[in-house]
């Protein structure tokens, strides 16, 4: 996602506020082509500098309302692509969502995470070690049943050759 298109996302959200007081999480994510967790997140971010309202009710159903501060996003109506002018505390609360969408879209890697090719090779090393390991305990049940039968057959084997001895007496 590029800084274009999130700005295009939350303008768009905020837009929508402006035009309807309220308006449901699943209708604001069908305008805005988002889907419902992608909308969630930046209504959330939105919601913690007071720009929106987020509202759940008892069925599950999240409404989202107009925020105190909402008038405080101003848009700019000769230049509709360009960045809208905020507050200070608005532009914290955008350069923070931005930031946290980069990590989640991957764009930005933190110092500590690990490549996710790294990350999958050593999901699928984890897996290999475990599958093993329980292949391991398999072929150990395996033998110790096979020296069980061996150890039955034998005795079996003994037992019939001492009966045929006695019959050739």
């Amino acid at each position: 996602m590029t800084n274009n298109r999130i700005n295009t996302d939350l303008s768009g959200l905020v837009s929508v506020l402006k035009e309807k007081d309220e308006i449901k999480l699943t209708e604001a994510a069908l305008m805005l082509e988002l889907s419902e967790h992608e909308t969630e997140v930046l209504a959330k971010k939105l919601s913690d500098y007071g720009i929106l309202e987020m509202r759940y009710s008892l069925k599950g159903h999240k409404t989202l309302r107009r925020g105190a501060k909402i008038s405080e996003v101003k848009e700019s109506e000769k230049e509709p692509h360009k960045k809208h002018a905020v507050s200070a505390e608005t532009q914290k609360a955008v350069n923070s969502m931005r930031h946290m969408i980069a990590e989640k879209k991957g764009y930005i890697i933190q110092n500590t995470a690990i490549p996710e090719t790294q990350k999958d090779r050593t999901d699928i090393d984890y897996e290999r070690q475990k599958r093993l390991g329980e292949i391991k305990e398999g072929l150990i049940a395996v033998r110790e049943n096979l020296e069980r039968i061996r150890c039955t057959l034998e005795s079996d084997l003994k037992k019939r050759h001492e009966t045929e001895l006695i019959h050739a007496k």
